[in-house]
Order: C-alpha cells, then sequence, then structure tokens
C-alpha cells in the first residue's frame, strides 16, 4: 500500500460519520461541546443517584458521546460505579416489552456479584435468565376427574384415562419479544437484592442506557418510563436514559417529563450563526485532520 494511500484512509476515517463514539473519545477527538454540555448535566445526578435522568435528542446529535463522557466523569467520582449499556445489544429495540430493561439491570448486577456463592444469588440468577431468554415447562391440560367426566359424557372408552396429562409450554422471555407480566413483583426483589450485595463493595451503581432514541413507539417508551425505570430506580439504581425525539411531540411528554427527575436536551449546532458553535466545530476539524490537510480558507468558510 503506497503512503498516500494509507494517509488519505487515516484522514476518511478519522472524518467518518458512524464511528464508534468510544473510539473516538480514546483517539483523543472528543471536543467538549460550547456552552454546558449534556454529559456535565447528566454527571449531576452523582448529587442524588438513584436519581432518573432523561437525555433526548435527534439522532447524530451527539448523545452516545455525552452518555460515554458523563459514564467516564461519574466513575471518577468516590463510591460511584456506573456501567454505559447499549439496549439494542440484548434485544431488538423495535419490539421492547416492559421489564426489559429490569431484566438488564439484574444480568449487570449478577455479573458484579458472580464471586459470590450467595444461594439466593443463585436463586435470582435463574429468575432472571428465565424471564429474559424464556424457559419451557409441563402443564397440566385437564384432571383426569375432568377427563373421566368426559369419558362418560361421551360415551367415550375409559382407556382415555392413561393418555398424557401434561403437555410442554413454550414461554418467551421479556429480552425475546414477548411481555411477560407474571414476573413483575419478583424481578423488583431480585435487583433490590442483588443492588444490596452490589453496593457493599462496588458503591452507587449509575446505568446509562443507550439506544432507545431509535424506538418510534411513544406509547411503549412511556411505559418504560412508567414501570422499568420507576422499578430500578425504587431499588436504589440510577438510571440514565436516552430517549426518541418524537417524545417531545407526542401526547405522553406531559407524563414522561414529570415522571423523571431531570431532562436534558441535545442540540443541534447552527456553525453558521453561532460563533460559539463555529469555533466548536473548527476545532473538531483541527483536532481530527493532519497538519494541511484541510486548506485554511477552507477550514474558515
Amino acid at each position: 500500500m503506497s503512503n498516500r494511500l494509507k494517509f488519505y484512509r487515516e484522514q476518511m476515517a478519522a472524518f467518518e460519520g458512524t464511528m464508534d463514539p468510544r473510539s473516538a473519545i480514546d483517539s483523543g477527538y472528543y471536543v467538549p461541546e460550547p456552552r454546558k454540555s449534556s454529559s456535565s448535566q447528566i454527571a449531576r445526578i452523582a448529587l442524588r443517584p438513584s436519581a432518573k435522568h432523561l437525555l433526548i435528542g435527534g439522532i447524530g446529535s451527539g448523545k452516545t458521546t455525552q452518555l460515554l463522557i458523563a459514564c467516564d466523569q461519574l466513575n471518577e467520582i468516590e463510591n460511584i460505579s456506573a456501567h454505559y449499556i447499549d439496549v439494542s445489544l440484548f434485544t431488538d429495540i423495535s419490539e421492547i416489552s416492559t421489564n426489559t430493561l429490569v431484566v438488564i439491570t439484574g444480568i449487570l448486577l449478577l455479573n458484579l456479584v458472580k464471586d459470590h456463592s450467595d444461594e439466593k444469588i443463585k436463586e435470582y440468577q435463574e429468575l432472571i435468565q428465565r424471564e429474559g431468554y424464556g424457559y419451557s415447562k409441563y402443564i397440566t391440560e385437564r384432571s383426569i376427574t375432568d377427563r373421566y367426566l368426559e369419558s362418560f359424557k361421551l360415551g367415550l372408552p375409559h382407556e382415555l384415562l392413561n393418555q398424557p396429562t401434561k403437555k410442554l409450554v413454550e414461554y418467551k422471555g421479556v429480552l425475546t419479544k414477548e411481555r411477560s407480566n407474571s414476573i413483575q413483583n419478583k424481578l423488583k426483589q431480585a435487583i433490590q437484592y442483588l443492588n444490596d450485595v452490589v453496593r457493599a463493595s462496588h458503591g452507587d451503581i449509575i446505568i446509562l442506557f443507550d439506544g432507545l432514541d431509535r424506538l418510534d413507539d411513544a406509547s411503549r417508551f412511556n411505559d418504560l418510563i412508567k414501570n422499568d425505570v420507576q422499578n430500578i430506580s425504587l431499588a436504589g439504581i440510577g438510571v440514565v436514559l436516552i430517549g426518541p425525539l418524537l417524545t417531545l411531540y407526542s401526547q405522553y411528554r406531559d407524563i414522561i417529563e414529570p415522571a423523571v427527575n431531570h431532562t436534558t436536551y441535545q442540540p443541534c449546532f447552527d456553525v453558521e450563526n453561532d460563533s460559539e458553535c463555529h469555533s466548536f466545530f473548527e476545532k473538531i476539524l483541527n483536532i481530527r485532520s493532519q497538519k494541511d490537510f484541510i486548506d485554511q480558507s477552507a477550514l474558515l468558510s
């Protein structure tokens, strides 16, 4: 490969719009936003670790980057353990249902207590695994008495009593697209217990959920706020949640915003009419480009 080709590939990669935000931060490409950044506002959750914080903005506006920066800032604070989670790595966002975020929280907590031999932890591990990913079990179809009476009424031979009375039923977990309503209280007890164990060694847990800005159903997002976010917070865990922009224009806005402690809006930047935003963009170009790659006159224009 020629040096020239290698050079241009590196420069193209530096300006790639789909670059992994964590990779960009680690490469030194991050530039603090002008004025008060979203990450600094999110980081104030440290004052009340079990609070609920909602970050809303358009896709591509930099929400994930701000979430990662806030996570790093929180982890610099003593007795706080912040964890970034991309929900889309666990389930199909378009099919998400209530209890999904609760189960994901349980999976995170279980990973933090994996060295414990507590029997109750093992019990909750089975619960979270089962309700998250589904399970199968045999259920009784009809009692022997019911089947005897039925065969008598129909004049059928009593040999029917010897037929199996159970059948195998499969239940899909909340991470596999189907809602499960019977596990609410058990899951709440599980994450409460697990968080109490984790807090003793890790401090206050704060979870930053990414990916839900791709959810195009305001009603479903509202259900997650009312159910999952509330239950996680009640267990003593802080929640930072990225939400879809449509939340601002839906009938659920007046329900969702009061249900969280703080709401932050990730803005778009007007580089033509705002001098601070223009300087911000100029710094990004300077940091990502090698010397003389971009003509100075083009940069200033």
